[in-house]
């Protein structure tokens, strides 16, 4: 039997987003490999894993005997006989996928049985944790940097329980490592290149531009742990780069799983040279060192960061402390601007997005105010926005500074406080749990009515960093209104994902976090009479 489609991810394009996302994370192996759209796949495994591969290959043959060469042989609890039959399928260069699931196998017997068949580059991986098929991480088992790097990672203080159940897995982990009992097991390999042939690991690749890149000198050796999270398909697989032994990771290298996410790369590696060139020698952000691209994945390869994401460390207790951190790091991003110009290259586009995608929601009065408002805005300082300027993308490090993450979203001719009006929202939000709770909204009204922590905190924060980039305070709450119909945007966005590029729901469209947010600004308007 043959599957063939057209283009690869053709199978999963058409799919709702959740089913899209669980098939494709399936395959997240395949950035292992450097097989990311191959050719001619060959799957002898179960329904689930064959379906993956066919979301990631233009071709899939489950035959035995069919003798084309193939790009790529995926295994499913594999005999002997069954790794030397890949060895056999595969053209020099391509590559093999085998996992072990129905029970504990030791790595050094895997490794031994592929490289008797003849493979190179044979590497054991344990992914973690396999919840409906959706592995979080993968973690070379025979490489000391990434097993240290996972093990030893920093851990927010406080916390005393969690702390020492985390040094009780981890003690339980490297046990059941040492006796070989860690499964399900996963193995990466190569069939080896001929002299014309093409295929190489990424590592391989990696070290070979190794020198161009000006990140030291060249190592001896280089290992990757693969981490796979993220809430959906268009969230970016990212390979943590270790050079020798040392655990702190010298490259993150983010690949796409799909177009859309793709073109947010290539954006993200824009912002960050955009960025570089706004603020030089500004370590607190990531550096683009390199971007190539295999089939349809696009690979960016950035300075790592890292630290602890300020989710981890706020507490009641220093909420004043890091609002005021993320404060002074956006007042000192924003002090190269030296124009001012009219808000309305951005509030106008981003108006009209807003009430073509949730216009059957909209509360029409509501929106001509907002309009209303915006269209006053005075000329503002041009900033580079950040976007995504989130407590889970702003790092704590071991010195005490802030660093930030994920810059695909941003907007280098932007407008002043939006950054910090997110920020301080979202940390609101995570000091009272209402993000868990689903009481956000409660949260935000909170936030701007006199009378609490947060309020307090708010004020301060807004007070200061409009006092020091030079925005008037009639501005602030067309400016809070602004920021929630610009984020708008990645709303509609997900929300037609959902539904396959379908119409959304009116109920659906309710269900948005930012229209939500904007309505319930709307509703402190009428209460303060704006």
């Amino acid at each position: 039997m043959t599957v063939a489609g057209p283009a690869p991810s053709a199978v999963a394009v058409a799919l709702p987003e959740a089913e899209r996302n669980l098939l494709l994370r399936r395959a997240d192996w395949r950035f292992l490999l450097g097989e990311t759209s191959p050719r001619l796949s060959v799957c002898w495994a179960g329904a689930a894993l064959c379906s993956a591969v066919e979301a990631i290959s233009e071709e899939v043959t489950v035959h035995p005997g069919d003798g084309r060469p193939a790009d790529l042989v995926v295994l499913e609890n594999p005999s002997s006989a069954a790794i030397k039959g890949a060895f056999a399928r595969l053209r020099p260069g391509g590559a093999c996928y085998a996992e072990w699931n129905s029970r504990p196998r030791r790595p050094a017997q895997v490794r031994q049985a592929l490289v008797e068949a003849g493979f190179t580059d044979v590497t054991c991986w344990w992914a973690w944790p396999r919840r409906r098929a959706a592995a979080e991480f993968w973690l070379p088992l025979e490489k000391k940097a990434a097993v240290e790097y996972i093990l030893n990672r920093p851990q927010a203080p406080g916390r005393m329980l969690r702390r020492t159940a985390h040094r009780a897995r981890c003690a339980a982990w490297r046990v059941l490592r040492r006796l070989g009992l860690l499964f399900p097991l996963s193995v990466t390999a190569r069939r080896p290149a001929g002299v014309s042939a093409n295929g190489s690991s990424p590592l391989g690749w990696l070290e070979s531009h190794w020198p161009e890149w000006g990140l030291g000198p060249e190592p001896r050796e280089l290992s990757w742990l693969l981490l796979t999270g993220g809430p959906r398909s268009i969230s970016k697989a990212v390979g943590l780069v270790f050079a020798d032994r040392s655990p702190r990771p010298r490259l993150a290298i983010k690949m796409s799983r799909v177009p859309e996410a793709t073109a947010a790369l290539a954006r993200e590696a824009a912002n960050l040279r955009a960025a570089e060139a706004w603020l030089p020698d500004n370590p607190d952000l990531p550096r683009a060192v390199f971007e190539e691209r295999q089939g349809e994945v696009l690979m960016l390869g950035e300075t790592a960061i890292t630290g602890l994401p300020l989710t981890s460390v706020l507490r009641p207790g220093n909420f004043r402390t890091v609002a005021s951190k993320g404060t002074d790091w956006l007042i000192r991003f924003a002090a190269p601007a030296a124009a001012t110009a009219s808000p309305k290259r951005i509030s106008e586009p981003a108006l009209e997005d807003f009430e073509r995608s949730f216009g059957p929601v909209l509360r029409p009065s509501w929106l001509a105010r907002t309009r209303q408002a915006v269209d006053g805005l005075p000329e503002l300082p041009v900033v580079f926005e950040q976007r995504d300027f989130s407590p889970w993308n702003v790092l704590l490090l071991g010195n005490g500074q802030l660093a930030v993450l994920d810059w695909e979203s941003a907007e280098p001719n932007g407008l002043p406080l939006l950054d910090l009006i997110y920020f301080l929202s979202y940390l609101a939000m995570f000091r009272d749990g209402s993000l868990r709770s689903g009481r956000f909204l409660e949260s935000y009204g909170r936030m701007l009515r006199p009378g609490s922590v947060t309020s307090a905190v708010f004020s301060e924060c807004v007070s200061r960093y409009a006092q020091q980039v030079g925005i008037p305070e009639r501005s602030l709450p067309a400016l809070r209104a602004l920021a929630w119909i610009v984020h708008s945007r990645s709303d509609y966005r997900h929300l037609l994902a959902d539904v396959a590029g379908l119409a959304p729901t009116t109920e659906a469209l309710r269900k948005s976090t930012f229209l939500r947010l904007w309505e319930e600004e709307m509703r402190l308007w009428d209460s303060h009479g704006h």
